[in-house]
């Protein structure tokens, strides 16, 4: 697992992981997202979870409550049971990384038909580029809005 892949390696993604949850059974959990059209994304880095049963607090003092929880209270705590490794891609430089499992990367070759240029954009975003109509349109609706002496726009 540690040497399937490196950080800068080009991979497709499936699924990620929306979050980390505890169950009814206070056992922490992994959401899986599954994701209708498989993207492209770079490797930045790993980090590991660890998953097993939420024990709360025991408060219980032989001589009743006290504030500064007396000598009988135990801290809650996490019982690990196993432990998972998650890779962490990004599909832009400044997007936030998203946690991914091992099995639902696979990795891109030099010759694939997914890569047209190994550079990451800066910002990658779902929306779509307005065309130069679009922005000369919108331009003539700015430029002539009521605006003030000092040149703030007027509310109407």
């Amino acid at each position: 697992m540690k040497d399937k892949y490196q950080i800068g390696d080009w991979v497709v993604v499936s699924s990620e992981v929306s979050k980390l949850y505890y169950d009814e059974n206070k056992k922490r959990q992994a959401k899986i997202r599954p994701i209708k059209y498989p993207y492209l994304a770079q490797i930045v880095g790993a980090c590991k979870k660890m998953f097993g049963k939420y024990e709360e607090a025991n408060m219980a003092c032989s001589y009743g409550f006290d504030l500064d929880f007396g000598p009988d209270y135990d801290p809650p705590y996490l019982r690990i049971e196993s432990s998972q490794i998650f890779w962490l891609v990004r599909r832009g430089m400044v997007n936030k990384p998203i946690m991914v499992r091992d099995e639902d990367c696979e990795f891109i070759f030099e010759g694939s038909k997914y890569i047209n240029s190994k550079i990451m954009p800066w910002k990658w975003t779902n929306q779509k580029t307005w065309s130069q109509a679009e922005k000369d349109e919108q331009r003539d609706i700015m430029f002539s809005a009521c605006r003030d002496e000092k040149g703030r726009w007027m509310k109407l």
